[in-house]
């Protein structure tokens, strides 16, 4: 006897191409568990480096508020040489990562840093802002930057932005609470109303887990 099931499929959902493809300049920014879309996204920018299929991207700022440091080791899910060795001749990367809740490193983190890599270099100013270099080639980028106790000024984020990356079109994907989608949609717009010729120009786009 033959049974019949009965199934019902729905999607796929949003823009038919990715925001993620759509610009060479891309500046994500992630609150707390938002960060998971976003290593999505660089996985796949990697395998499609790897693979010589059509990335647009070129230039990658991730910008990630969390709360407590316990949040970092989400990033060592992705291990972005292991994907494609040669990724940095290609795309640049780089990690902002801001801890709002903490005003230092732990011990505890500091502790198990030092016994998983003892090539992790960690150096702090009197703001707190800590530079992690890491001499091994599986971390994520020698170039991110956490800083402890504070949040994203995007004011200052995109002023760097745009005199590093000069008058180009940046395409800024946000995922995170309602409070960080308006904070940083408020940005963009005061930055593009009184932008000059040679700044860049910002566009808006959210990233939500909602269907």
């Amino acid at each position: 006897m033959t049974k019949t099931i009965t199934a019902s499929v729905e999607g796929p959902y949003g823009h038919e191409t990715p925001y993620h493809l759509m610009y060479e300049n891309l500046i994500l920014v992630a609150g707390g568990i938002g960060i998971s879309p976003f290593l999505a996204i660089l996985s796949d920018i990697l395998h499609r480096v790897r693979d010589g299929k059509p990335c647009l991207p070129r230039n990658v700022l991730v910008v990630w508020a969390v709360k407590k440091s316990d949040e970092l080791p989400l990033l060592s899910t992705i291990d972005m040489e292991s994907i494609c060795p040669f990724f940095s001749d290609k795309v640049n990367i780089e990690f902002n990562i801001f801890v709002t809740r903490e005003s230092q490193p732990s011990l505890a983190s500091a502790k198990d840093e030092h016994e998983q890599d003892d090539t992790i270099k960690v150096e702090s100013d009197q703001n707190g802002t800590v530079s992690q270099k890491t001499l091994n080639q599986n971390s994520l980028d020698s170039s991110t930057i956490i800083q402890y106790g504070t949040r994203p000024d995007f004011k200052e984020i995109y002023g760097t932005v745009s005199k590093k990356w000069g008058s180009v079109d940046v395409g800024v994907i946000v995922c995170g609470p309602p409070t960080l989608q308006s904070s940083v949609a408020k940005e963009i717009r005061s930055h593009n109303i009184v932008r000059q010729r040679q700044d860049a120009i910002f566009h808006f786009n959210s990233h939500s887990f909602d269907l």
